[in-house]
């Protein structure tokens, strides 16, 4: 029983570690002309676009928007780069702006 609780705290302690992720979710605004698809409005122009349903775009230096369906309904899926612990000996490389989310987040780099 120990070996077991040991084993599932191990698996645990895994996953938290992997999640490097921030995320959001909220209901799409729809455009009545195209409805099968979201209305993402730019935070900093105010600008309005339109993505079809399935897909994904840049919004920041890292980070993605996605329009998706769930549960009938059209909904915004924003992700960027989560906040990661830096141990001691460590530091944090810089954002990669030149590659697409998820592989531009910042490492932890320990020496």
């Amino acid at each position: 029983m120990k070996v077991f609780c040991l084993c599932v705290l191990a698996v645990l302690a895994c996953l938290l570690a992997s999640t490097e992720a921030a995320t959001s979710l909220q209901p799409a605004e729809v455009d009545p002309k195209r409805p099968n698809g979201c209305l993402w409005t730019d935070p900093k122009t105010k600008q309005k676009t339109y993505h079809a349903s399935g897909s994904s775009w840049k919004i920041g230096p890292c980070a993605r928007a996605s329009c998706n369906k769930q549960n009938g309904k059209l909904v915004l899926l924003m992700e960027s780069c989560g906040v990661i612990g830096v141990r001691p000996n460590c530091k944090l490389s810089a954002v990669d702006s030149s590659k697409n989310y998820p592989q531009c987040c910042p490492k932890e780099i320990c020496t």
